[in-house]
């Protein structure tokens, strides 16, 4: 069986690529140009989301309401807690009523 003959005779003549050397090798290194823009402007575009969702959240951490003021206090301590006992006696007296 024949070796089928190489397509081009040299190294010279590969690169011309038969008189459309400069498209070809143009085209590849316009390619490779953008897919490289690409790759940096994802990476840049990523840091910089990144960053805006850590300063998002450092700002939602820093306004959270349930977060003790001044004082050490948070505001929910400040409001008075209903006592048990008088919830469980309400409820009695609630149910004494619905009996009769």
């Amino acid at each position: 069986m024949a070796m089928p003959s190489p397509a081009f005779s040299g190294l010279s003549e590969w690169l011309a690529m038969g008189h459309h050397g400069p498209y070809v090798w143009s085209s590849w290194g316009l390619t490779f140009l953008v897919l490289a823009g690409l790759i940096l402007w994802v990476r840049r575009e990523r840091r910089n989301w990144t960053q805006q969702e850590v300063r998002r959240m450092q700002r939602m951490v820093s306004t959270r309401p349930d977060r003790p003021s001044k004082g050490g206090r948070s505001p929910t301590q400040d409001q008075p807690q209903p006592d048990p006992q008088q919830q469980g006696n309400s409820q009695l007296s609630n149910t004494n009523i619905q009996s009769q």
